[in-house]
């Protein structure tokens, strides 16, 4: 057994009395007892389910108590219990929450069914339906406007009489959310009256919830906190009964300790990793390190956080596809663990994201499960059963089965060498998947750390989590770090974390208002109330203090920075400073904008914690000789030294490769590393110097070519997401930041799509257009430091408001071309044209369209052309309206591009010109091999559609299965229009790739042109598929696309037609411009319904949000719900469109491009049709005037507009049974 030692924990508590820290996690729960005479207890047990869990916990305390000769008593003997729980987040993941009733403003009892409206999966043609954590949905009467005016005051017997009737009394809780109520909440807190009148006490109030502007995700928030509340009360007040008087405090997401009984829903999402960051920074700060990332590698996830003097934190999380707001700690969580399951597809190797779990586990665990990244650790002799208790197989009573894992991953080797021609051994295999999985790891660290500005090579890697010690040195190298710490309770971190915690509360309240005096003043005023409400949540006599946090950002952007409260300039000059650390720039004629302020208030924690010296009481296997060992490492087989880390107290330094076991965790040193051991059994990892390189891409062995290729993708795509991260942050149009109307994206030297971010489709599939005219064209002139700019649908483009920014990327200075390119293309909010917006119903050509942007250069030498641009948006007969959010929207895709050219020449230019080529080919060709796996499954067919005035899109695809190949013919498509529903070529390749890539399963294939190999596309010239200049194309990009898609998945027997639109409907008037598309229902597929209020194949653009919207616009957002019933029944039936009805209070010309109003989204194999959309004019007195589907009005203060988009269409003749 092992022994208990002193430690030098300090308290003031009561030197009779113990503390219990405990995380309890989805696997294991680990509880840390410190007691009277400050001796650390460790143990690790089984999570037990819900109504057991904490009796477990209690008998095992009740244990440790007794052990040492004292009275079980909990009142006598225990001071504080402190928790870390997953509880809440396992209930909302397993939906076993409280049956909810959400209460709305009139007009929106759809309005989290609808969401933001756009979909999970972007290449998912079944969509399915979003997570919802309530039953039923009460509207009630009442408005009040973006400025807190009561419009409409909330009658007070009406509401009792409609809370009545609904029956809510028979819920278990209740959600209450109503729009614009944080910013006057006298209707909220009338409800709140009422539901107290009637004898109901579970319920969450959104203004106090979250406080924050935004309908959607304020009243997502209310409602966990309504869903979790009797479910947390519960299991609280269970524990409190049994833990009598004893203190009972959780862990919140922010890393901040709350009194049991004021725990709310909200703050426990991350309650258990926060417990992990606090303590990971707790220890390496003993060690007198500062600038920590904290790396937390479990079985399912890894878990990532950045340190520099002060936690981080971020407003909003994430779970089961809803947004919250809560303030939390900015863990980055990566589906990368030692459970994550390994594979090789047929294709291309594969780590994640599908995971083991603790059952049935990595395979070696002998109960069926999969090969996983453990598996790779055994099988490469690092995870050894020797070393690991008997507890496996089906009597877990086994050790871990490294044979059947050798078997497993000769399966592996077999198929791969039959399909790649590749001879690979199982180890460079598994070697790979490990290298796989380093890079997915290290760029979750990218994100939390040098995505942010920071240069994290000087900054120590704190490692904790079953499996992180096994892999820090690879990641490590991965990002230039040069230190690991390894703590002595790396184990249980989180526990020891939560124990270590302050008591804290964190409130946010919105302020959006310029940065000056007033708003200061006022804003102060508010924080005071808010310090002195929160201080009667403290019940100790300890002082409670405060800090006050600006959150500041440029005005029109969405990222804000907490700024410590401090005289004004000295906060100016610390978010500037912040913002460069994050852009590379400054937007200098910006006004600075007060979105919120953040209030800490925080009870210190009374534990001074100075060294801790863990030490295991179960049983170990310690072996007392140094063993020499085999292990699989960097491509060949070494002998190293296997060590027990008991036996390293007088071991001054161990150079890698070796490997230290201790009962919890297993330390890899790899080779070119150093680790030295301190008294309590701390580890520190150092570089040694000169370092190693250790890029397996490097490595020249070409029997690695499909994992390199492997690696080589995951890392394209990494680039574009973080090109894409860049964008929304800087850009100011609401189509971009707030409707994610942009996409960015990799080629190759030739100008073929690479890899993408997943944006939107119509934009991913057609930029290659754009990059291989500015290769025909530019070629021979291309330079570092250049960005052209490209809106030409003539040339790759698809509608003016998209403008695509390219710039080439060079291996060095010297290099005579590029070896990538980078493109982002944006929608911008207005181009010109004939009408605000630049979405005219009516255009005849594309001069009326907007601004056409012939390929130009529009940065040279690393120079911004602005004045060049300037001139260009004002010289014509239809100029921009809004020009400086054009530069500014300008600025941030390039910024975006150089944030890709960056990451290329950091991460892959090193590779050398010629293997960057043949790499990129070969991810091509995984593209194309792909399409041909599928191509077996589909049929030949024809289809045709009509479009509302008459004409046709028509297509026969023919199946080669023999040759593999498919032919796309759109020969009987009507010619050219005079109206603006032409499509420019680019539109329909991007339509088949978008086709071709939703019917390949995998979602973690990247999209790239290597699709289009096996295919053949014929297109007739000057159809309506294929127009000529200067023919007007702005439905074509929007409207014809969908038509395109319908037609292509109908012929080919897969789904019948979604909405056939994207319902564009912009305004504005010469002080603003607005644009958005609006979702409906999508077709029904063979086994599945169709998706009702989504955005449907070429599109995936969010909605702006209700109060978002009113807050910006001079408008009433009256209705957004779903048009019950428009989808076409079948044996699966089709999604239901939407309702949207906007009021104005100011003159404004007004443009709705749209579709499917005449014919009807098909339904196929005798499935009826989705219902036809209307268009609404309604004038003061309510009277409703019906619009065509394209028309642009005058609308008068006082008039409202009315959409009713389309359903999809059903599938398979209904069944009446």
């Amino acid at each position: 057994m092992g022994t208990h030692r002193k430690n030098t924990i300090t308290t003031e508590a009561k030197k009779n009395k113990w503390q219990f820290w405990i995380d309890r996690g989805g696997t294991f729960t680990d509880v840390i007892g410190v007691s009277p005479e400050d001796v650390i207890h460790v143990k690790k047990i089984l999570t037990a389910p819900k109504n057991e869990s904490f009796i477990v916990i209690l008998e095992h305390i009740g244990g440790v108590i007794g052990s040492t000769g004292a009275k079980a008593s909990f009142d006598e003997n225990i001071d504080e219990i402190k928790l870390g729980t997953t509880l809440g987040t396992n209930a909302l993941l397993e939906k076993k929450g409280a049956r909810t009733v959400l209460v709305v403003t009139k007009g929106y009892r759809d309005l989290l069914s609808i969401g933001h409206q756009n979909r999970e999966s972007l290449f998912s043609l079944n969509i399915g339906k979003e997570s919802a954590f309530w039953e039923s949905v009460v509207e009630v009467g009442g408005r009040i406007n973006s400025s807190g005016k009561i419009l409409d005051k909330l009658d007070e017997n009406d509401l009792v009489d409609v809370l009545k009737k609904s029956k809510i009394n028979f819920s278990d809780s209740v959600a209450v959310a109503l729009i614009n109520s944080h910013i006057n909440p006298a209707h909220e807190n009338l409800i709140a009256k009422e539901l107290r009148g009637l004898g109901i006490n579970n319920f969450a109030i959104s203004h106090q919830s979250s406080p924050m502007i935004g309908y959607v995700d304020r009243a997502n928030t209310a409602v966990v906190d309504a869903y979790l509340k009797p479910l947390l009360e519960e299991y609280v007040g269970g524990i409190k009964k049994e833990i009598g008087k004893v203190d009972f405090l959780i862990m919140q997401s922010h890393g901040g300790l709350a009194e049991a009984e004021n725990f709310e829903g909200r703050n426990s999402i991350l309650s258990g990793p926060a417990g992990g960051v606090i303590g990971a920074v707790k220890t390496a700060k003993n060690r007198g390190f500062n600038k920590i990332i904290c790396f937390d590698m479990g079985g399912t996830s890894t878990d990532v956080a950045h340190y520099n003097g002060n936690y981080e934190y971020r407003s909003q999380s994430k779970i089961e596809s809803i947004t919250i707001n809560s303030n939390s700690m900015d863990i980055h969580t990566v589906a990368a663990g030692g459970g994550s399951i390994v594979d090789f597809d047929g294709i291309r190797y594969k780590v994640g994201p599908e995971s083991g779990g603790s059952f049935p586990g990595p395979a070696c665990y002998g109960n069926g499960g999969s090969l996983t990244v453990t598996d790779c650790n055994v099988l490469i002799g690092i995870i050894r059963p020797e070393y690991f208790p008997t507890l496996f197989g089906e009597n877990k009573n086994s050790p871990i089965d490294r044979n059947l894992v050798v078997s497993r991953f000769e399966k592996i080797k077999d198929e791969a060498k039959n399909k790649l021609k590749e001879d690979l051994t199982i180890y460079q295999i598994a070697e790979g998947f490990l290298e796989l999985a380093i890079k997915k790891m290290a760029n979750a660290i990218k994100k939390i750390s040098i995505d942010k500005g920071h240069d994290i090579k000087n900054y120590v890697l704190n490692c904790y989590g079953g499996a992180a010690a096994q892999h820090c040195c690879s990641v490590a190298d991965s990002l230039s770090i040069k230190e690991i710490f390894i703590s002595n309770s790396a184990s249980v971190l989180s526990a020891l974390g939560v124990g270590l915690s302050d008591r804290q509360i964190i409130t946010e309240k919105s302020i959006n208002k310029i940065f000056c005096d007033s708003a200061i003043k006022e804003s102060l005023v508010l924080a005071e109330q808010i310090i002195k409400e929160k201080k009667l949540n403290f019940k100790r006599q300890i002082p409670v203090t405060s800090e006050i946090f600006f959150k500041l950002k440029f005005d029109g952007t969405s990222d804000a920075f907490p700024i410590l409260l401090n005289d004004m300039k000295t906060m100016k000059e610390q978010f500037f400073e912040a913002f460069k650390k994050s852009y590379g720039f400054l937007e200098q004629d910006k006004n600075l904008f007060v979105e919120s302020i953040l209030v800490k208030t925080i009870e210190a924690s009374k534990i001074n914690f100075n060294t801790l010296s863990f030490n295991s009481s179960e049983d170990v296997n310690i072996k007392k000789t140094v063993l020499k060992k085999r292990i699989f490492e960097d491509g060949q087989w070494k002998d190293i030294p296997f060590y027990q880390l008991e036996e390293l107290s007088n071991q001054k330094s161990i150079i890698g490769p070796a490997v230290i076991i201790s009962p919890n965790n297993t330390v890899l040193i790899k080779t070119g590393w150093a680790c030295d051991c301190y008294d309590n059994y701390d580890l520190l990892l150092r570089k040694l110097d000169p370092p190693q390189k250790n890029n397996f891409l490097i490595k020249p062995q070409k029997v690695k070519i499909a994992m390199e290729v492997a690696i080589f993708g995951n890392q394209i795509v990494s680039v574009a997401e973080q090109m894409g991260s860049a964008l929304k942050k800087t850009a100011t149009s609401i189509n971009i930041k707030e409707r994610l109307d942009y996409s960015c994206a990799i080629f190759d030297s030739e100008g073929s799509l690479l890899a993408s971010a997943p944006h939107i489709p119509v934009h991913l599939g057609s930029m290659s257009d754009c990059v291989k005219a500015l290769i025909k064209k530019k070629l021979g002139s291309l330079k570092p430091g250049q960005t052209y700019v490209t809106n030409d649908p003539f040339e790759g483009g698809t509608h003016l408001p998209d403008i695509t920014c390219i710039s080439p990327v060079f291996a060095s200075g010297n290099s005579r071309a590029p070896v990538f390119f980078v493109a982002s293309r944006g929608h911008h909010a207005d181009i010109g044209g004939i009408t605000p917006g630049s979405m005219p119903a009516e255009s005849l050509n594309i001069q009326q369209e907007g601004i056409l942007f012939k390929l130009m250069m529009a940065v040279e030498d690393n120079v911004f052309k602005e004045k060049e641009i300037t001139r260009i948006l004002l010289d014509s007969k239809y100029p921009a309206r809004n020009i400086a959010h054009n530069i500014a929207d300008l600025k941030a895709q390039i910024a975006a591009n150089q944030t890709g050219i960056n990451e290329l020449q950091n991460k892959l230019i090193q590779l050398g010109e010629t293997s960057i080529t043949d790499l990129s080919k070969s991810l091509l060709n995984q593209g194309e091999e792909f399409v041909k796996k599928i191509i077996p499954d589909l049929n030949s067919g024809t289809f045709k559609a009509y479009l509302d005035e008459g004409q046709k899109i028509f297509v026969d695809i023919r199946v080669n299965k023999n040759q593999k190949e498919i032919t796309f013919d759109f020969k009987n498509t009507s010619g050219q229009l005079e109206t603006n529903f032409n499509a420019p070529k680019s539109i329909t390749k991007a339509c088949i790739i978008y086709v071709l890539r939703s019917l390949i399963r995998d979602k973690e294939i990247p999209l790239n042109d290597g699709c289009l190999i096996p295919v053949k596309l014929k297109i007739p010239k000057n159809s309506l598929l294929d127009p000529s200049y200067p023919a007007a194309v702005v439905a074509g990009n929007v409207e014809i696309s969908q038509k395109i898609v319908d037609v292509i998945l109908a012929a080919l027997g897969v789904q019948a037609f979604s909405q056939g639109t994207m319902n564009n409907l912009s305004f504005g008037n010469s002080r603003f411009q607005y644009y958005e598309t609006i979702s409906g229902g999508s077709g029904a597929g063979k086994n599945y319904d169709g998706a009702s209020a989504r955005q449907t194949h070429m599109t995936n653009s969010r909605i702006t949000d209700p109060e978002v919207m009113e807050y910006h616009f001079p408008v009433l957002l009256e209705e957004f719900s779903i048009r019950q019933n428009s989808g076409g029944k079948g044996l699966s039936n089709g999604g239901d469109g939407v309702c949207r009805k906007i009021k104005f209070f100011e003159s404004v010309s007004l443009s709705i491009l749209s579709s499917s109003r005449v014919f009807q989204p098909i339904g196929l194999d005798g499935g009826s049709s989705g219902l036809a959309g209307r268009n609404f004019h309604i004038d003061k007195a309510g009277g409703h005037n019906e619009l065509p589907g394209c028309t642009q009005i005058e609308i008068k203060p006082g008039e409202s507009i009315l959409i009713h988009t389309p359903g999809g269409g059903g599938f398979g003749e209904p069944s009446f049974d």
